[in-house]
Order: structure tokens, then sequence, then C-alpha cells
């Protein structure tokens, strides 16, 4: 099943790329390539190759310009600035131009986006719509070249509509379901889990009764921040973050089937076997499938401040 969808700056590519290259090193892996053959996900030259199909489709370019300038968007507080690095680094060797640009640098003039006086033909935005919204009055000049759409702006606004957990809720709604045929309703019903935004007006019992099934979570956050799983929290407790969270925005889902794999970590006098439960991302650049991002946890919430781990995915063939 689906537990959400990532549209809106999705990274840890470098995560995948450097743990797949450190297992591919490994004592295990030689002694699977003795007989079979071991790949990791490319997931940076794949990606600027899509980028480049959506500039070169973009409305306003008539010609692909000799050395596209491209600009790295999100702001310098926040972002994932070693993974940027390494994605500058593959757009110059792919004949473009790059930099990191912080939106509040970036001036409008004409319709175009600049940045210290230089046009820039395209944006690959890694700003998460909640920070651009959260710090809309820093950066009106940037809301003017998103409104004057000469820059390709790749990671689209719209998005959004299904980047926000409430795409899930709006799926199972009545109003809505109605406009799909049988073989999609069959596969929302199977694929997605039923989601509910939560108010104060609300029946609890069934989320009360049966909290080990169900997980809350913020409409729209990110990194896991504010995810509260009904297992593993006390009756009261539970009952509380009902209450409290139906005024503020929150969704309350079914807890998705978890599949279960066996990993070991560094006991005390050597390594313990524990069992995990892990999370399968997909990356899907421009609607196709590029790799896996596999996280796996000993905790009901599967993400790096819940003591998770981030988990090599190579295939083996």
């Amino acid at each position: 099943m689906f537990c959400e969808l990532n549209t809106d700056g999705s990274s840890a590519m470098n995560e995948e790329a450097e743990l797949s290259a450190i297992i591919k090193k490994s004592a295990i892996a030689r002694h699977i390539e003795e007989t079979n053959r071991l790949d990791s996900f490319e997931l940076f030259d794949s990606w600027i190759d899509e980028i480049n199909l959506i500039y070169k489709e973009f409305r306003h370019v008539a010609e692909k310009k000799e050395k596209p300038k491209v600009a790295i968007i999100d702001f310098v507080d926040k972002g994932t600035s070693l993974e940027f690095e390494v994605y500058k680094e593959h757009f110059i060797e792919n004949g473009f131009d790059c930099s990191i640009v912080d939106p509040r640098n970036v001036v409008c003039e004409n319709g175009w986006m600049t940045v210290d006086g230089e046009i820039i033909d395209i944006v690959y935005r890694r700003l998460v719509t909640k920070d651009l919204m959260d710090r809309y009055e820093e950066i009106p000049e940037f809301i003017k070249g998103v409104k004057g759409k000469k820059t390709c702006i790749v990671g689209s606004l719209k998005s959004q509509i299904v980047h926000t957990k409430m795409f899930f809720a709006v799926l199972h709604n009545p109003d809505v379901r109605k406009y799909f045929d049988a073989e999609e309703l069959e596969f929302i019903d199977a694929s997605i889990p039923e989601t509910i935004k939560i108010d104060e007006n609300m029946e609890m019992d069934k989320f009360i009764k049966n909290k080990e099934n169900y997980i809350l979570k913020p409409i729209d956050y990110y990194a896991s921040k504010g995810v509260i799983a009904g297992e593993g929290t006390e009756d009261k407790e539970w009952q509380r973050v009902l209450k409290e969270k139906s005024t503020e925005g929150y969704l309350i889902q079914k807890y998705c089937p978890v599949s279960y794999w066996e990993g070991v970590l560094p006991g005390v006098s050597g390594f313990d076997i524990e069992k995990f439960r892990t999370i399968t991302g997909l990356y899907v650049y421009n609607e196709k499938f590029k790799g896996i991002y596999t996280r796996a946890g000993l905790n009901s919430i599967i993400s790096g401040i819940h003591d998770g781990y981030t988990l090599s995915s190579l295939v083996v063939s």
C-alpha cells in the first residue's frame, strides 16, 4: 500500500548512492558477484536527463540554449546542502551551468527569474511548499518569477495537490468516488489506506478502541514530524492527542500492513538479530521508475527521528 506520495523536494538520493557504494565494496557483495551481477540505482544523471527533456518541452523555450543556467532552489538554512552539491556537479558534467540559490536572492526581471543579474533558465525546486508558504513574505521576487512563467520550473507548485496527505482522504470521499469506474475504485481500495480528516465533532470511538490500527499525521508536513502512531501510545495519551489534533489540521489513517526483515545490529559482545519493520520508497522521475529507497526501524514509525535506518537497495541479476 502507499502510505503517502512525496512530490515536494524528494531527497535521500545521496544517502542511497553512498550506502550502495559502501555495501558493494563488502565481502558479502564480492561473494554475490562471483555468480551474479550486482547493480545499484543511478539517481543523479537519470534525473538530469529528465530535466533536460522537460526543459526542451517547456513552451517558452524555442530552442535549447547551449549551456542553460540551472538554479537549485531552497532556503540555505533548510536544504540538504551536500546532496545539492552532488547534483550541482552532475549538472555541470552534463553541460549545464548550475548554482545553489536561496529564493531570497532571486530577482524577477521582465518575467524571468535572475540571480546576480544572470537569467535562470531552469529552477530545480527543492524548496518545500510548506516552507515557501510559511516564509512567503520573505520571497516576493521569487513569487513574481513563478508567476512570470518564463523560467522553466521543475517541481511545479501544482504538485502540492497530490503531495498533501488530504489527497488520500479525497480518494475515499463518496463525493469524489462517484467519478471513478469499478476498476479504479478497486485499485484505490487495495492500495490507498483509509484516510480521514479529523475534527472535534467526529465520533472517535472506532479510533480509540482500535488505536493500534491507526496513525495520526499532520495534513502537510515532512520528515515524519508530528506523526503519532496508536500502537505504543498509552490509552489516555492517545485519547488526549486525538482530541488535541482534531483542531490542528490532522488526518487519521489506517496503519498499513508492515513488512518485516531480520537484520543485525552491534550488540555488547558481537551482533544481535533484530526484527525490523521496513518501508519502501519508489523514485519516479517524470513518470519513469528509477530506483528504490528503503528504510527500516524497530518502532511503529519508520524514520530517522524515530531511530530508523536507511538501507542500501541493490539489484541482483
